[in-house]
C-alpha cells in the first residue's frame, strides 16, 4: 500500500480582534482573520468553516499548515474582494520569539 502524498500549504495568518458596533450584540468581541497573498503582497479575507475548532485565538500573526484539498479560494471573478475558506488546520506554527535579525547590533555600522 502506498501512502498518498498530499500537497500542504503554509499560510501566513493575521488575527485581528473586532467589536460589534450595531445591533443587539453591540460591544461583543470576535476575531477576524486575514491571509497573506504572496503574489499580490496584500492580506485577503480568511474564514474557517464550522468544522474547524482549532483556529488561532490570540491577536497577532502566525502560520498554519493546511492540506491543499481543505482550501477553497474565491477570487475576484466571483466576488469584489477575494475570500479564502479553510475547512481543516493540520498545525499552527507560532512565530519564534527572537530572530537573528533582531539580535544584530547596528550601533557599530552608523556612519556618524
Amino acid at each position: 500500500m502506498e501512502a498518498k502524498l498530499t500537497k500542504t500549504y503554509e499560510l501566513e495568518v493575521r488575527t485581528v480582534e473586532r467589536t460589534v458596533k450595531n445591533g443587539k450584540e453591540k460591544g461583543k468581541k470576535f476575531n477576524a482573520y486575514q491571509v497573506f497573498n504572496k503574489k499580490t503582497g496584500y492580506y485577503e479575507e480568511l474564514r474557517f468553516n464550522s468544522k474547524v475548532k482549532n483556529q488561532p485565538s490570540e491577536e497577532g500573526s502566525c502560520k498554519i499548515e493546511v492540506d491543499a484539498s481543505e482550501v477553497n479560494r474565491q477570487g475576484t471573478a466571483r466576488r469584489k474582494y477575494p475570500l479564502t475558506w479553510v475547512s481543516k488546520i493540520n498545525k499552527i506554527i507560532e512565530p519564534t520569539e527572537t530572530s537573528e535579525e533582531d539580535n544584530v547590533d547596528l550601533t557599530d555600522d552608523l556612519p556618524f
